[in-house]
């Protein structure tokens, strides 16, 4: 599936606790989409540049039948001005090929460029994705080790043994004691 800017541009993430900066990722993504639209118009102004060039290869032809047709019917003209005329008509020919050459060759490199950079861009891109998806499996197992230590320690609190009512009464004659010394001093 081929992306477009306005897809891009469109997408939207849902927030996690602790996720990336959202105006980081907007940011981001509106320059991926930002690229994404000039590469699609040097794309398309290079197929118009083809066109063109085809046109122009087609004119060329028209051209070159209708300087046959003009020979044809000016067989008695001389040699020397046939030969000519195809002479400058072969040039032409050459000349408009070798541009059409150019110009195809040109249009392939950008297209290569351009190819290869949005590779980059995607490969980028899919380490991001990648680096997500890792830090929210760490994340989420460090949060369950967190809360299963909590369980454990609840657990252990609840197996703690009863004070015995002995000790509980001993520990209420120790704070009354307490309590009568430091009140009595201060009266």
């Amino acid at each position: 599936m081929v992306l477009t800017p306005e897809e891009i541009e469109a997408q939207v993430f849902r927030e996690k606790f602790k996720g990336y900066d959202e105006d980081e990722v907007d940011s981001f993504l509106d320059r991926v989409a930002s690229d994404l639209t000039e590469l699609v118009r040097e794309r398309d102004a290079a197929v118009e540049r083809m066109r063109q060039v085809e046109t122009d290869a087609a004119e060329s032809m028209e051209a070159e039948r209708l300087l046959k047709r003009t020979l044809i019917t000016a067989q008695r003209t001389a040699d020397e001005t046939v030969a000519e005329a195809v002479a400058k008509a072969n040039s032409t020919i050459s000349e408009a090929d070798e541009r059409a050459t150019r110009m195809v060759e040109e249009a392939e490199a950008r297209s290569a460029d351009i190819l290869a950079a949005a590779e980059r861009e995607l490969e980028h891109v899919r380490h991001a994705v990648a680096e997500l998806q890792r830090f929210r499996v760490e994340y989420r197992d460090r949060v369950r080790a967190a809360v299963a230590e909590q369980l454990a320690a609840l657990d252990r609190a609840g197996e703690m043994p009863e004070v015995p009512p002995e000790v509980a009464a001993q520990l209420a004659g120790v704070s009354d004691v307490h309590r009568s010394a430091s009140g009595g001093g201060d009266s």
